[in-house]
């Protein structure tokens, strides 16, 4: 085991995992899991692991000698009492000990009892999908048939017991391709990105021409038909076709809600479709059921209050797009500090990509309430990261926004010579499409700071103008809504702040 591994597997237990932990090792009351106990707290106390120091520290303590083989023990006595926690309400954990119990009650020749285990093992496999343990629940059976059949019976029981079999290695195959579909559809869409739905969608379109995906009846389970509705609604997102993608995600809703299945009913896993559902729904501007779909997210992490802070703050992201999305700004400001504070919380671990997202939407909030240097710290945050780490069109959207803070600042020349470089990266990259071109465009070659307003207002309308021409176009429209650019240049040619022309703009869509 590295050095590292314990420390990393310390870090990133919540805070309900720890207490568990603790009182798994302690229930012994043995001084040996008692000092193991004190080797978790107190590699749980440091920031960063260094060996060498740690051990200087804690010198005097038991854990240090033999320290090697203390690590090595503590690491897998962690995983033990997680695999315990984790494993309450899991269907795999119950028919795993069913097993064991059926091969226990064999070996004692207990086979009355082993068969009404049996029988109770195999309707909990049906009823979750699990093919695989019902496979060999099936086995089983094949010798307990020997005590509850006589020899001719038994000889034809086998015969069902072959079908049975069958039927169950062929919808466990049905599940395992209707999953692979839906997994590699994603791959496609995040691996693109929305900016780069062109890319995505040739791609997409080969998945899509599979039969068990042109045709929902070729799903023979319940498992089967939940991948087929996440395999369309990630196409149709990605198609902007966001009334069959909401569609298509409330009927995964719907299966898991009902748990019906196994490989998607946990409470995080029906959050991640309520996130999905959020975000469409705001695409679609069906405010109502955003605010329903936060509500139940609420509601379902109270039921669970042992929920990573992380999958808080992603919730509460969503709460604070549907305050943009309202333009209710002062809200939306406001949930902006107390997500910061959240953030710095020590239970806090989200990958790149979720940081990525988030030091967007905030980035974007400061810059429609024109607090243009916190936006600013955002932005750095992201373009600060690796290239290869960020996603496409949040780096397009990004560069974009700096040159235009860089602007709203003032640093007219520096936002040109960030419009020239943008550029060249685009074009080499091949991310120049048409609205990034138009964007540049103004600060790359037309825009100057000794410009008369009037100039400026028509430099800016002109603009306006080919941003108008292109929204429409499916491509430039799915990046159009990363930032508004439109109302941004509205608010120019005005002389108004953004956020009052979005407001207007919101308002007048509500009353549509």
């Amino acid at each position: 085991m590295q050095n590292i591994d314990l420390f990393a597997l310390i870090k990133s237990l919540n805070q309900t995992e720890k207490r568990y932990f603790k009182v798994f090792a302690s229930m012994s009351m043995k001084a040996k899991e008692s000092s193991f106990v004190k080797l978790f707290d107190a590699m749980d106390k440091q920031k960063e692991y260094n060996e060498k120091q740690f051990l200087t520290r804690f010198k005097q303590e038991s854990f240090t000698k033999n320290f090697r083989f203390n690590k090595h023990y503590l690491f897998n006595l962690i995983l033990k009492s997680m695999r315990l926690y984790h494993s309450k309400g899991s269907v795999q954990a119950q028919l795993a000990d069913m097993k064991k119990d059926l091969d226990f009650l064999y070996r004692k020749k207990l086979h009355k009892a082993g068969l009404k285990l049996l029988v109770k093992a195999q309707k909990l496999a049906l009823k979750y999908e699990v093919h695989n343990d019902l496979v060999d629940l099936y086995k089983k059976e094949h010798v307990y048939s020997r005590y509850k059949n006589s020899p001719p019976k038994h000889v034809s029981y086998l015969n069902k017991l072959l079908t049975k079999e069958l039927r169950a290695l062929k919808d466990m195959e049905n599940v395992v391709r209707y999953e692979w579909l839906s997994d590699k559809t994603e791959a496609v869409a995040i691996a693109y990105g929305e900016a780069s739905v062109g890319k995505a969608n040739a791609e997409l379109k080969i998945i899509f021409r599979n039969p068990l995906l042109r045709d929902y009846k070729l799903a023979t389970t319940t498992t089967s038909k939940l991948w087929y509705h996440l395999a369309n609604t990630t196409y149709n997102y990605y198609n902007m076709n966001y009334q069959k993608a909401f569609d298509h995600n409330q009927g995964a809703i719907d299966i898991v809600s009902q748990n019906c299945t196994l490989s998607y009913n946990s409470y995080s896993d029906y959050l991640t479709l309520l996130s999905r559902q959020i975000v469409i729904s705001g695409l679609l501007k069906n405010y109502s059921a955003m605010a329903e779909g936060i509500r139940l997210a609420k509601v379902t992490m109270q039921d669970n209050p042992g929920a990573p802070i992380a999958l808080k703050i992603e919730f509460s992201l969503h709460e604070l797009l549907y305050y943009t999305d309202t333009a209710d700004f002062d809200t939306a400001l406001q949930l902006v500090e107390k997500l910061q504070e959240d953030m710095v919380q020590p239970d806090f671990k989200l990958s790149s990509h979720g940081l990525q997202i988030i030091y967007y939407n905030f980035a974007t909030v400061y810059f429609i309430t024109a607090v243009h240097r916190s936006a600013l710290v955002f932005v750095n945050k992201i373009l600060q990261m690796s290239k290869d780490e960020i996603r496409p069109d949040i780096y397009n959207s990004t560069t974009l926004l700096n040159i235009i803070i860089q602007y709203e600042l003032g640093r007219i020349q520096y936002a040109e010579e960030l419009a020239v470089s943008a550029y060249s990266t685009f074009e080499k990259e091949n991310m120049l499409g048409e609205m990034e071109t138009i964007i540049l465009e103004l600060f790359r070659n037309n825009y100057s700071a000794t410009a008369s307003r009037k100039d400026t207002v028509q430099l800016f309308s002109e603009c306006l103008e080919k941003l108008l021409v292109i929204r429409n176009i499916p491509s430039e429209k799915n990046k159009l809504q990363y930032l508004d650019f439109i109302s941004w240049l509205k608010s120019k040619i005005q002389n108004r702040l953004l956020a009052e022309v979005i407001k207007e703009k919101v308002k007048k869509e509500k009353s549509k």
